[in-house]
């Protein structure tokens, strides 16, 4: 039996990655549709390739429907962190990108930037950017955009090749060929809390995630911003009513994406203890100070206008009556520094 093989898969929803592992390795793989993932835990699949051992695993990604992302990097550090500790490394990864997807960016970015976090660059070598979906697009706006990819990527600096899949078995096995005798690599998160002894929060990618949720913090104050303006102006009592749902549904989420923050540090520093048996001073100090802490104000002014706090955000939907039999709206008082979270 010849050198053995371990490829993760990673990537976004509907890039491709559980359809790949089906055909390469004739597995049976469950595969989701449009945007909603099937994948919601590390699938492991092995079979003989030319006389290779192979395993395929395929990480669910950071659009994942069914779990935070939050769980996801929890997952995949669990998994890594465990394989490292028995003295296993991966041969390589192959990252699934979607050809018709024009930009990086959104959900499409952030895995991206998860992906290179998790990785560092000097696992880049053993790296295979897969760009899947070419039968969805253009020919020539494909290629023109795959040249883009070639020059935009900084794994691609790092020594990542960029293969085109089309779906057929002879493509996929010609991409897993690629990662035949190469020699495993630790990856740069499983440096980093074994061996560096780091908390997840405190590694590339813990912080990386960490920086996307506040990102979408930012993007949710100013959403809720423009919904309190229009609550301010309806002169509708239906219209009225439905910007009052989006407003709660909106907070909803702020309060869920916080939590989120915290849960990415609460949890670090419980299992840091579990895994490692204690910390060093360093990392037990940095590990008592709370992502509220560490950035000051979890949202900060993004532009001009005055910052609403979700506590006076309640409170001004409050301020808004309507009034029943009129027409009109009481006007809502824009409140002068307003706090920030977190103060």
């Amino acid at each position: 039996m010849l050198s053995p093989v371990s490829v993760a898969l990673m990537g976004g929803t509907g890039t491709g990655k559980t359809t790949f592992v089906n055909l390469v390795g004739r597995a049976q793989f469950l595969v989701g549709h449009g945007l909603e993932s099937c994948t919601n835990r590390i699938q492991s699949h092995q079979f003989d390739f030319e006389g290779h051992p192979v395993t395929l695993l395929d990480v669910p990604g950071f659009d994942d429907t069914n779990q935070s992302d939050v769980d996801i990097l929890k997952i995949i550090a669990d998994f890594l962190f465990n394989e490292y500790q028995k003295g296993r490394c991966l041969s390589g990864i192959m990252y699934f990108h979607r050809i018709s997807d024009n930009r990086l960016t959104g959900s499409a970015a952030r895995n991206f930037n998860m992906f290179q976090k998790l990785c560092g660059t000097d696992a880049f070598v053993n790296v295979a950017i897969v760009t899947t979906r070419w039968d969805e697009e253009d020919e020539d706006i494909a290629k023109e955009r795959l040249e883009k990819l070639k020059t935009k990527l900084s794994v691609v600096d790092g020594g990542a090749q960029i293969f085109r899949h089309d779906r057929s078995y002879t493509s996929a096995s010609d991409i897993l060929r690629n990662f035949v005798g190469m020699t495993p690599k630790p990856l740069l998160i499983q440096r980093e809390m074994a061996d560096e002894g780091k908390q997840l929060s405190q590694t590339s990618a813990g912080q990386q995630l960490e920086h996307e949720i506040l990102q979408l913090l930012e993007q949710h104050q100013r959403e809720m911003a423009s919904l309190l303006e229009d609550m301010a102006t309806s002169r509708d009592a239906s219209s009225l009513k439905e910007l009052e749902d989006d407003c709660q549904a909106l907070r909803d989420l702020i309060s869920y994406r916080q939590a989120e923050v915290d849960r990415l540090a609460g949890t670090s520093r419980r299992e840091v203890v579990e895994v490692h048996g204690s910390t060093d001073s360093n990392t037990s100090a940095s590990a008592q100070i709370s992502p509220r802490e560490r950035h000051g104000r979890i949202l900060r002014p993004t532009g001009e206008g005055e910052i609403w706090t979700l506590e006076r955000w309640l409170l001004g939907l409050r301020w808004i009556q309507w009034e029943k039999g009129a027409s009109r709206v009481v006007t809502l008082r824009k409140m002068p520094n307003a706090d920030l979270i977190g103060n």
